[in-house]
């Protein structure tokens, strides 16, 4: 007699999309939603444990202060940090 379940399988592949997902969900919370409007406007793109951040803000504070926020997301194990700064 054969034992049917039904178990969800989960494949690697689902597992790194949840992952990015999650990743995206909470790199989105603390740019788009931050108190300084200057990161609102960066844009982002996640390679596995990799987050790219691109955009222009008007200081180094905001550029580093942006870099900071995503690097203390469990998950991200690299930031590659493009910002410009546009001193106006």
């Amino acid at each position: 007699m054969a034992l049917s379940t039904n178990a969800k399988t989960t494949s690697r592949l689902d597992q790194v999309s949840s992952t990015t997902a999650d990743l995206e969900t909470e790199v989105e919370r603390k740019l788009h939603f931050s108190q300084h409007a200057g990161l609102r406007h960066i844009t982002y793109r996640i390679d596995g444990g990799t987050v790219v951040l691109h955009g222009r803000v008007p200081s180094y504070y905001l550029k580093q202060l942006a870099q900071v926020k995503v690097t203390c997301i469990p998950g991200i194990e690299l930031v590659d940090n493009r910002i410009e700064v546009a001193v106006n």
